[in-house]
């Protein structure tokens, strides 16, 4: 059997991989050279510089290299992936007061492996549209036109700044020692469509392992694990602290006892009112003639009659049916052999 297509499949391909064939709907065309200069766009491109089957692919490739810092060692391929090592910068080299990082600054001990494919992801120009210049490629952590996939290393960063994370409620840290952004530490910033943390035998996320940070400074206090979705700023929900499963099963087994107890409360006042419903339907009083007592009232034993058979037929085995359901529910959603247990079986939080 042959090794790969023949030349006819490979043709086939090659012909709907240029016509964009494959890609989904909301995907960019599968072979997009529509940001190339025009000399290379136009040039006669041999098949085997076509990519099919992981061959050499010409397209386009942003111009880092005009953003390149003096400090920067660039390794480079040749598909629009880079590892850049020099001094932490997230945007262009210059110092920028505004949006500054700490190699424009001058900073030492500030060290930086920035590892992206994707530059430009968005739409690559390699030519300036207006300029009609090279275009220059400087890093893009969020925002417009960003790059597609980032894992950027710094010795000292203020990495929610560079990647565009912050909360808006200032009051946030001191509510619930909610979000509260990292400035000038060691940090570790990654970034694309979508990230996969795996382990076969486990994943474990610990936060506030020693005692100092990386400048050998004590920590102000213990830093926890913080989940946020589609980034605070954007949001009118401030981070808040997480239940922990324990705990919440102790409060809703208190407040099952406190119902239960209140269940004990109603079947008391059931019983004393049904025993003095009994003594009011068959009362009687003194008559004037000679004080003999007079007949029971037929009202008021038939309407005790009926009343007696609500209280004890209906709501007596309502009080004890309720009664159970609490002990079920309690078994059920409390326990952790339960079905409906309120913690993970799995996952678990401090």
């Amino acid at each position: 059997m042959a090794n790969g297509p023949t030349k006819k499949e490979y043709l086939d391909l090659l012909k709907g991989h240029a016509n964009g064939v494959g890609a989904q709907a909301w995907q960019k065309k599968s072979l997009d050279r529509d940001g190339m200069e025009p000399s290379k766009k136009d040039m006669n491109i041999p098949i085997h510089k076509e990519g099919i089957n992981c061959d050499k692919l010409i397209e386009p490739i942003p111009n880092y290299h005009l953003s390149k810092a003096p400090c920067e060692k660039v390794i480079a391929g040749a598909n629009n992936s880079w590892i850049v090592l020099g001094r932490d910068r997230h945007t262009a080299r210059l110092h920028n007061e505004r949006n500054p990082h700490y190699g424009g600054q001058g900073h030492s001990n500030a060290g930086m492996i920035d590892i992206v494919v994707g530059r430009m992801a968005t739409k690559v120009d390699e030519i300036n549209p207006i300029t009609k210049k090279p275009q220059p490629a400087h890093p893009v952590f969020f925002g417009t036109n960003q790059d597609a996939a980032r894992i950027y290393i710094s010795q000292k960063a203020d990495i929610d700044r560079y990647f565009g994370l912050s909360s808006d409620d200032p009051e946030a840290e001191s509510l619930y020692s909610g979000y509260e952004p990292s400035e000038t530490k060691a940090a570790i910033g990654i970034k694309a469509d979508a990230i996969r943390v795996i382990g076969r035998e486990g994943v474990k996320i610990i936060s506030s392992a020693d005692i100092a940070n990386s400048h050998g400074f004590p920590k102000k206090r213990i830093y926890g694990i913080e989940l946020i979705c589609a980034n605070a700023s954007r949001t009118d929900r401030t981070p808040v602290p997480i239940a922990k499963a324990p705990n919440v099963a102790r409060a809703l087994t208190r407040a099952i006892d406190l119902i239960s107890k209140l269940n004990g409360i109603v079947d008391s006042f059931l019983m004393a009112q049904t025993q003095y419903n009994i003594a009011l339907q068959s009362h009687t009083h003194f008559s004037p003639f000679f004080g003999a007592p007079t007949s029971p009232s037929v009202i008021a034993i038939n309407s005790g009659i009926q009343t007696s058979i609500k209280l004890l037929g209906k709501a007596k085995t309502s009080l004890l049916a309720h009664k159970t359901m609490l002990g079920k529910y309690s078994g059920h959603y409390c326990q952790p052999f339960g079905k409906g247990w309120v913690g993970s079986r799995y996952n678990k939080t401090n």
